[in-house]
Protein backbone atom coordinates (compact mmCIF):
# COMPACT_ATOMS: atom_id res chain seq x y z
CA UNK A 1 0.00 0.00 0.00
CA UNK A 2 1.22 3.77 -0.67
CA UNK A 3 2.90 5.45 2.23
CA UNK A 4 2.61 8.51 0.43
CA UNK A 5 -0.19 10.71 0.11
CA UNK A 6 -1.06 14.62 -1.84
CA UNK A 7 -3.88 16.37 -0.12
CA UNK A 8 -5.43 18.84 -2.05
CA UNK A 9 -8.89 21.08 -1.50
CA UNK A 10 -9.93 21.19 -4.96
CA UNK A 11 -9.60 19.16 -8.35
CA UNK A 12 -6.57 18.03 -9.63
CA UNK A 13 -6.57 20.31 -12.70
CA UNK A 14 -6.63 23.28 -10.30
CA UNK A 15 -3.74 22.12 -8.08
CA UNK A 16 -1.19 23.96 -10.05
CA UNK A 17 1.78 22.01 -11.48
CA UNK A 18 1.05 18.83 -9.29
CA UNK A 19 3.51 17.03 -11.97
CA UNK A 20 6.30 18.53 -10.06
CA UNK A 21 5.71 15.86 -7.64
CA UNK A 22 3.88 12.53 -9.22
CA UNK A 23 6.03 12.66 -12.17
CA UNK A 24 9.29 12.41 -9.90
CA UNK A 25 7.29 9.43 -8.07
CA UNK A 26 6.83 7.91 -11.07
CA UNK A 27 9.99 7.97 -12.77
CA UNK A 28 11.37 6.43 -9.32
CA UNK A 29 8.95 4.02 -8.96
CA UNK A 30 7.29 5.07 -5.88
CA UNK A 31 3.57 4.72 -5.27
CA UNK A 32 1.66 7.74 -3.40
CA UNK A 33 -2.63 8.54 -3.25
CA UNK A 34 -4.30 11.80 -3.92
CA UNK A 35 -7.07 12.82 -1.71
CA UNK A 36 -9.52 16.01 -3.41
CA UNK A 37 -12.30 17.54 -3.60
CA UNK A 38 -14.17 17.82 -6.81
CA UNK A 39 -15.79 20.86 -7.36
CA UNK A 40 -17.08 20.14 -11.19
CA UNK A 41 -18.05 16.70 -11.69
CA UNK A 42 -15.25 15.34 -13.67
CA UNK A 43 -13.34 12.69 -13.52
CA UNK A 44 -9.54 13.29 -13.79
CA UNK A 45 -7.14 10.22 -14.11
CA UNK A 46 -3.48 10.45 -12.63
CA UNK A 47 -0.42 7.44 -12.41
CA UNK A 48 -2.02 7.55 -8.54
CA UNK A 49 -2.14 3.90 -6.89
CA UNK A 50 -5.17 4.84 -4.79
CA UNK A 51 -7.36 8.46 -5.81
CA UNK A 52 -9.90 9.64 -3.00
CA UNK A 53 -12.74 11.92 -4.63
CA UNK A 54 -14.54 14.02 -2.69
CA UNK A 55 -17.66 15.12 -4.85
CA UNK A 56 -18.78 18.38 -3.29
CA UNK A 57 -21.79 19.98 -3.76
CA UNK A 58 -22.44 23.14 -5.60
CA UNK A 59 -20.79 26.15 -3.70
CA UNK A 60 -22.65 28.96 -4.49
CA UNK A 61 -21.96 30.81 -1.14
CA UNK A 62 -19.27 31.21 1.88
CA UNK A 63 -21.36 29.16 3.60
CA UNK A 64 -21.74 26.53 1.01
CA UNK A 65 -17.95 26.82 1.02
CA UNK A 66 -17.52 26.43 4.76
CA UNK A 67 -19.96 23.58 4.27
CA UNK A 68 -18.25 21.83 1.84
CA UNK A 69 -14.25 21.96 3.37
CA UNK A 70 -15.77 20.73 6.90
CA UNK A 71 -17.03 17.71 4.78
CA UNK A 72 -14.52 17.38 2.85
CA UNK A 73 -12.04 17.24 6.18
CA UNK A 74 -13.99 14.59 7.33
CA UNK A 75 -13.87 12.50 4.00
CA UNK A 76 -9.64 13.03 4.10
CA UNK A 77 -9.19 12.57 7.91
CA UNK A 78 -10.83 9.06 7.55
CA UNK A 79 -8.69 8.51 4.43
CA UNK A 80 -6.10 9.25 5.67
CA UNK A 81 -6.64 6.95 9.52
CA UNK A 82 -7.52 3.66 7.38
CA UNK A 83 -3.95 4.04 5.48
CA UNK A 84 -1.82 5.50 8.44
CA UNK A 85 0.51 7.71 5.90
CA UNK A 86 4.47 8.01 6.02
CA UNK A 87 4.00 11.27 4.36
CA UNK A 88 1.31 13.68 3.65
CA UNK A 89 2.16 16.36 1.05
CA UNK A 90 -0.41 19.45 1.05
CA UNK A 91 -0.95 20.96 -1.59
CA UNK A 92 -1.53 24.86 -1.36
CA UNK A 93 -1.56 26.47 1.99
CA UNK A 94 -5.16 26.36 2.37
CA UNK A 95 -5.03 22.79 2.39
CA UNK A 96 -2.00 22.89 5.10
CA UNK A 97 -4.88 24.99 7.50
CA UNK A 98 -7.31 22.74 6.77
CA UNK A 99 -5.70 19.60 8.43
CA UNK A 100 -3.45 21.59 10.71
CA UNK A 101 -4.48 19.63 13.80
CA UNK A 102 -3.13 15.73 12.02
CA UNK A 103 0.00 17.14 11.11
CA UNK A 104 0.96 18.83 13.92
CA UNK A 105 -0.12 15.82 15.93
CA UNK A 106 0.70 12.82 14.77
CA UNK A 107 2.22 14.00 11.47
CA UNK A 108 4.70 16.15 12.85
CA UNK A 109 7.92 16.06 10.86
CA UNK A 110 6.33 13.98 8.23
CA UNK A 111 4.45 16.31 5.99
CA UNK A 112 5.56 18.74 3.30
CA UNK A 113 3.83 22.08 2.54
CA UNK A 114 3.20 23.78 -0.85
CA UNK A 115 2.82 27.37 -0.98
CA UNK A 116 1.88 28.21 -4.56
CA UNK A 117 0.37 31.90 -3.98
CA UNK A 118 -0.95 34.09 -0.82
CA UNK A 119 -4.10 33.25 0.79
CA UNK A 120 -4.70 34.68 4.17
CA UNK A 121 -1.61 35.02 5.99
CA UNK A 122 -1.63 38.80 6.81
CA UNK A 123 -4.59 37.07 9.27
CA UNK A 124 -3.29 37.26 12.32
CA UNK A 125 -4.99 33.40 13.57
CA UNK A 126 -3.69 32.03 9.96
CA UNK A 127 -0.05 33.37 10.34
CA UNK A 128 -0.19 31.78 13.88
CA UNK A 129 -0.84 28.37 12.50
CA UNK A 130 1.34 29.12 9.71
CA UNK A 131 4.35 29.59 12.14
CA UNK A 132 3.68 26.35 13.88
CA UNK A 133 3.17 24.22 10.51
CA UNK A 134 6.57 25.60 9.27
CA UNK A 135 8.37 24.69 12.42
CA UNK A 136 7.11 21.14 12.10
CA UNK A 137 7.38 20.77 8.66
CA UNK A 138 9.43 18.39 7.11
CA UNK A 139 9.79 20.42 3.52
CA UNK A 140 8.03 24.04 2.59
CA UNK A 141 8.49 24.25 -0.87
CA UNK A 142 7.73 28.02 -2.29
CA UNK A 143 7.04 28.71 -6.52
CA UNK A 144 8.41 32.04 -5.88
CA UNK A 145 11.13 33.73 -3.84
CA UNK A 146 8.41 36.86 -3.48
CA UNK A 147 6.59 34.74 -1.03
CA UNK A 148 8.89 35.78 1.43
CA UNK A 149 7.49 39.17 1.39
CA UNK A 150 4.29 37.73 3.58
CA UNK A 151 5.33 34.29 4.49
CA UNK A 152 7.55 34.05 8.30
CA UNK A 153 10.73 34.18 8.80
CA UNK A 154 12.18 30.28 7.69
CA UNK A 155 13.95 28.01 5.62
CA UNK A 156 11.95 27.47 2.25
CA UNK A 157 13.14 25.60 -0.84
CA UNK A 158 12.43 26.96 -4.26
CA UNK A 159 10.78 25.08 -6.89
CA UNK A 160 10.27 26.70 -10.22
CA UNK A 161 6.92 25.68 -11.51
CA UNK A 162 8.76 24.45 -14.81
CA UNK A 163 6.14 22.23 -16.80
CA UNK A 164 8.29 19.85 -18.90
CA UNK A 165 5.44 18.28 -20.82
CA UNK A 166 4.70 21.75 -22.20
CA UNK A 167 8.09 22.74 -22.63
CA UNK A 168 9.13 19.79 -24.63
CA UNK A 169 6.67 20.66 -27.61
CA UNK A 170 7.83 24.51 -27.58
CA UNK A 171 8.87 25.63 -30.60
CA UNK A 172 11.17 29.13 -30.40
CA UNK A 173 9.69 31.36 -32.47
CA UNK A 174 11.54 33.90 -35.01
CA UNK A 175 10.48 36.97 -35.66
CA UNK A 176 11.58 38.67 -39.07
CA UNK A 177 9.21 41.88 -39.81
CA UNK A 178 9.81 44.50 -37.17
CA UNK A 179 7.29 46.80 -38.45
CA UNK A 180 4.64 44.37 -38.64
CA UNK A 181 1.15 44.87 -35.58
CA UNK A 182 2.58 43.79 -32.48
CA UNK A 183 0.47 41.05 -30.60
CA UNK A 184 0.22 41.68 -27.02
CA UNK A 185 -0.95 38.28 -25.30
CA UNK A 186 -3.04 37.11 -22.12
CA UNK A 187 -3.57 33.28 -22.22
CA UNK A 188 -5.52 31.78 -19.14
CA UNK A 189 -7.70 32.73 -16.81
CA UNK A 190 -8.29 36.84 -16.95
CA UNK A 191 -7.89 38.37 -13.68
CA UNK A 192 -6.92 41.71 -12.56
CA UNK A 193 -9.01 43.46 -14.44
CA UNK A 194 -8.05 47.21 -12.95
CA UNK A 195 -4.70 46.91 -14.65
CA UNK A 196 -6.05 45.25 -18.33
CA UNK A 197 -7.97 48.16 -17.81
CA UNK A 198 -5.09 50.98 -17.88
CA UNK A 199 -3.60 48.93 -20.87
CA UNK A 200 -6.66 49.31 -22.76
CA UNK A 201 -6.88 52.87 -22.18
CA UNK A 202 -3.05 53.34 -22.87
CA UNK A 203 -2.72 51.47 -25.94
CA UNK A 204 -6.51 52.10 -27.30
CA UNK A 205 -6.77 52.04 -30.77
CA UNK A 206 -2.94 52.39 -31.23
CA UNK A 207 -2.59 50.78 -34.47
CA UNK A 208 0.90 49.55 -33.60
CA UNK A 209 -0.78 46.94 -31.48
CA UNK A 210 -3.57 44.62 -31.10
CA UNK A 211 -4.30 43.48 -26.98
CA UNK A 212 -5.37 39.88 -26.54
CA UNK A 213 -7.08 38.21 -23.85
CA UNK A 214 -7.66 34.33 -24.52
CA UNK A 215 -9.48 32.58 -21.73
CA UNK A 216 -11.77 32.48 -19.06
CA UNK A 217 -13.89 35.62 -18.48
CA UNK A 218 -12.25 37.25 -21.60
CA UNK A 219 -15.43 38.59 -22.36
CA UNK A 220 -15.42 41.15 -19.50
CA UNK A 221 -12.75 42.31 -21.41
CA UNK A 222 -14.44 42.59 -24.87
CA UNK A 223 -17.02 44.15 -23.60
CA UNK A 224 -15.38 46.89 -21.82
CA UNK A 225 -13.78 47.71 -25.02
CA UNK A 226 -16.48 47.60 -27.05
CA UNK A 227 -18.38 50.16 -24.34
CA UNK A 228 -15.33 52.73 -24.98
CA UNK A 229 -15.10 51.90 -28.52
CA UNK A 230 -11.46 50.51 -28.36
CA UNK A 231 -10.85 48.71 -31.53
CA UNK A 232 -7.93 46.84 -30.96
CA UNK A 233 -9.16 44.65 -28.38
CA UNK A 234 -9.19 40.64 -29.76
CA UNK A 235 -10.20 37.95 -27.18
CA UNK A 236 -11.12 34.34 -27.24
CA UNK A 237 -12.92 31.99 -25.07
CA UNK A 238 -11.47 29.25 -22.82
CA UNK A 239 -9.46 26.89 -24.64
CA UNK A 240 -8.08 23.58 -23.81
CA UNK A 241 -4.72 23.08 -22.64
CA UNK A 242 -3.83 21.41 -25.72
CA UNK A 243 -4.17 24.73 -27.77
CA UNK A 244 -1.98 26.69 -25.50
CA UNK A 245 1.12 26.67 -27.09
CA UNK A 246 -0.58 27.69 -30.48
CA UNK A 247 -2.44 30.61 -29.02
CA UNK A 248 1.04 32.02 -27.73
CA UNK A 249 2.47 31.35 -31.22
CA UNK A 250 0.07 34.33 -32.50
CA UNK A 251 1.98 36.54 -29.56
CA UNK A 252 4.94 38.78 -30.13
CA UNK A 253 5.03 39.20 -25.99
CA UNK A 254 3.65 37.53 -23.38
CA UNK A 255 1.72 39.58 -21.15
CA UNK A 256 2.11 39.25 -17.19
CA UNK A 257 1.27 42.63 -15.73
CA UNK A 258 -0.88 42.25 -12.97
CA UNK A 259 -0.18 45.32 -11.06
CA UNK A 260 1.56 45.28 -7.49
CA UNK A 261 -1.69 46.68 -5.31
CA UNK A 262 -1.57 43.15 -3.27
CA UNK A 263 0.38 40.10 -2.00
CA UNK A 264 -0.98 37.65 -4.98
CA UNK A 265 0.27 39.53 -8.21
CA UNK A 266 2.99 41.05 -6.21
CA UNK A 267 4.65 37.95 -5.49
CA UNK A 268 3.37 35.28 -7.80
CA UNK A 269 5.52 33.58 -10.30
CA UNK A 270 3.39 32.17 -13.32
CA UNK A 271 3.57 29.18 -14.96
CA UNK A 272 2.88 31.57 -18.27
CA UNK A 273 6.63 32.46 -17.59
CA UNK A 274 8.09 29.47 -18.39
CA UNK A 275 5.97 28.83 -21.76
CA UNK A 276 7.30 32.16 -22.94
CA UNK A 277 10.32 31.52 -22.50
CA UNK A 278 10.33 28.10 -23.93
CA UNK A 279 9.00 29.76 -27.02
CA UNK A 280 11.26 32.41 -26.85
CA UNK A 281 9.28 35.25 -26.07
CA UNK A 282 9.54 38.63 -23.89
CA UNK A 283 7.45 38.71 -21.15
CA UNK A 284 5.46 42.14 -20.20
CA UNK A 285 5.17 43.29 -16.40
CA UNK A 286 4.39 45.44 -14.31
CA UNK A 287 6.86 47.18 -11.88
CA UNK A 288 7.56 46.29 -8.62
CA UNK A 289 7.15 42.81 -8.26
CA UNK A 290 8.81 39.55 -8.32
CA UNK A 291 8.44 39.33 -11.84
CA UNK A 292 9.83 42.26 -12.67
CA UNK A 293 12.86 41.46 -10.63
CA UNK A 294 13.06 38.13 -12.78
CA UNK A 295 12.33 40.20 -15.81
CA UNK A 296 15.59 42.98 -15.31
CA UNK A 297 17.87 40.14 -13.77
CA UNK A 298 17.45 38.01 -16.78
CA UNK A 299 16.85 40.80 -19.33
CA UNK A 300 13.87 38.95 -20.75
CA UNK A 301 11.05 41.44 -21.48
CA UNK A 302 9.58 44.68 -20.71
CA UNK A 303 9.01 45.85 -17.22
CA UNK A 304 5.80 48.55 -17.14
CA UNK A 305 6.16 51.45 -14.71
CA UNK A 306 4.17 54.39 -15.97
CA UNK A 307 0.84 54.27 -18.61
CA UNK A 308 1.16 57.02 -19.74
CA UNK A 309 4.12 56.65 -22.70
CA UNK A 310 3.69 53.38 -23.18
CA UNK A 311 2.96 52.79 -26.39
CA UNK A 312 6.16 54.58 -27.82
CA UNK A 313 8.49 52.94 -25.41
CA UNK A 314 7.00 49.61 -25.81
CA UNK A 315 6.85 49.91 -29.53
CA UNK A 316 10.48 50.65 -29.65
CA UNK A 317 11.50 47.50 -27.65
CA UNK A 318 10.05 45.63 -29.92
CA UNK A 319 11.00 46.74 -32.56
CA UNK A 320 15.03 46.77 -31.80
CA UNK A 321 14.92 43.57 -29.84
CA UNK A 322 17.85 41.79 -30.74
CA UNK A 323 15.45 38.28 -30.75
CA UNK A 324 19.22 35.87 -30.75
CA UNK A 325 19.79 37.66 -27.56
CA UNK A 326 16.87 37.09 -26.54
CA UNK A 327 16.51 33.57 -27.07
CA UNK A 328 20.18 33.02 -25.29
CA UNK A 329 18.62 35.15 -22.36
CA UNK A 330 15.54 32.66 -22.01
CA UNK A 331 17.37 29.28 -22.67
CA UNK A 332 19.66 30.65 -20.03
CA UNK A 333 17.32 31.53 -17.35
CA UNK A 334 15.18 28.05 -17.75
CA UNK A 335 18.33 26.77 -17.39
CA UNK A 336 19.41 28.21 -14.26
CA UNK A 337 15.71 27.07 -12.95
CA UNK A 338 16.01 23.47 -13.93
CA UNK A 339 19.36 23.43 -11.76
CA UNK A 340 17.51 25.05 -8.38
CA UNK A 341 14.80 22.51 -9.05
CA UNK A 342 17.69 20.01 -8.90
CA UNK A 343 18.16 21.14 -4.99
CA UNK A 344 14.69 21.03 -4.61
CA UNK A 345 14.38 17.06 -5.80
CA UNK A 346 17.84 15.99 -3.82
CA UNK A 347 15.82 17.21 -0.93
CA UNK A 348 12.56 15.15 -1.47
CA UNK A 349 14.43 12.42 -2.75
CA UNK A 350 16.63 12.32 0.59
CA UNK A 351 13.43 12.91 2.53
CA UNK A 352 11.72 10.10 0.99
CA UNK A 353 14.90 7.57 1.24
CA UNK A 354 14.33 8.50 5.17
CA UNK A 355 11.19 7.11 5.34
CA UNK A 356 12.16 3.62 4.48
Amino acid sequence: MSKICIIGASNIKHMSLISLYTTFFEANGIAYDIIYMDRYGIEEKTGAQNQFCYHASPIKSKKDKIREFIRFRFFAKNKIKKNNYDLIITWQTTSAYLFADILLGKYKSRFIVNVRDYVAENNKVIRFVLKMLLKKASLVAISSEGFREFLPDGEYTLVNSINDEILKDCKPLKRVDREQTFRIGFAGNCRYFRESYKMIQSLANDKRFEIWYCGTNSDHLREYAQKHNVLNVKTMPAFSPAETLDIFAKFDIVNSAFGNDAWDNRTLMPIRLYTALGMHLPMLVSAGTQLAKEVERGNIGFVIDDYSSLGDRLYEYLKNTDMNELAQNCDKYIGEARKQNEIFYDRLHDLIKGMK
